[in-house]
């Protein structure tokens, strides 16, 4: 899935030394700052409820006459009087860019040539840009032939038999419990399961859930039994079938709003109440140990 640029960037300044470092590594850099991004915090937090990424973009703390390097804000935690973030995918910025030619969200205006300060939220200029990254070909087709498989594997179940698909990476899970002749019992994760804090879903990820016909959580976990809800997003199936029409839907849910591009990053794991391991090949999935 290709990823956006949100309309708001950081400005900072860092010793090049280690922007050179950072640059040169694959995974991301830790940063720390002696002042409260409070605005950048929430910035943050909005571009990834819009789906998007925050560009942050560093000049020479020795010399700030240049901007030379630009990454991805992954993180932010803010600390009493400091803040500590992370940044990745840092590279060279292409041409020759001053930062006077970013212009501050505040004041609309370019940054000064006296501007002495560490930080500073600023419109995301155009010279910024992702390169065009395409979701393979084939992943279209493995999803329309997960959804297949996985539809088959739903209406294999039996009465007290369960199959949850997660994510290898984050707490994302979407999970199935027959009940014979009352039908079939969906799930799909909520905040109350997320962890850590900025995998959590956003407002607009719940509306989405909505949109796809989940149930919204009806109460916390461990506040005692309610069988006609839960405290994840959920949904019940009849016992006439529709296998395939909740199989979509769970694949929507991967796609869309837990953002899984292929099918080969979930993993299964399926059981009786009696404890009884269930396998499942034929979805072509890590079976979860």
């Amino acid at each position: 899935m290709q990823q956006v640029l949100f309309e708001f960037s950081v400005y900072t300044i860092v010793h090049r030394d280690k922007l050179a470092k950072a640059a040169s590594t694959s995974g991301a850099t830790k940063f720390s700052e002696a002042k409260v991004w409070r605005n950048g915090y929430d910035l943050w937090s909005k571009a990834k409820g819009a789906g998007a990424v925050m560009p942050v973009v560093f000049a020479d703390a020795m010399d700030c006459s240049r901007l030379l390097y630009w990454g991805l804000l992954t993180n932010i935690v803010i600390e009493d009087k400091i803040t500590r973030y992370s940044v990745e995918h840092m590279r060279r910025i292409k041409g020759r860019h001053s930062p006077q030619e970013l212009l501050l969200k505040s004041t609309n205006k370019a940054i000064a040539p006296n501007f002495i300060r560490p930080y500073a939220i600023c419109q995301t200029p155009s010279f910024l840009a992702l390169p065009t990254v395409k979701e393979p070909a084939s992943a279209d087709r493995e999803w329309e032939r997960f959804t297949g498989d996985l539809a088959l594997c739903l209406a294999d179940l039996s009465e007290d038999e369960f199959l949850v698909l997660s994510s290898k990476s984050k707490d994302y899970y979407v999970q199935f419990a027959a009940q014979g002749q009352f039908g079939m019992r969906a799930e799909a994760a909520s905040n109350a399961y997320i962890e850590p804090a900025n995998a959590r879903l956003s407002t607009d990820a719940y509306v989405a859930l909505r949109k796809l016909g989940w149930k919204l959580p009806t109460r916390v976990p461990n506040s005692g039994p309610d069988p006609d809800g839960s405290p994840n997003f959920f949904m019940d199936l009849s016992s006439s079938g529709g296998f395939g029409s909740i199989a979509g839907i769970a694949v929507q849910t991967f796609r869309r709003v837990y953002h899984i591009h292929h099918p080969g990053q979930l993993q299964y794991k399926s059981f009786s109440r009696a404890g009884a391991q269930i396998r499942f090949p034929t979805l072509r999935i890590k079976r979860e140990e």
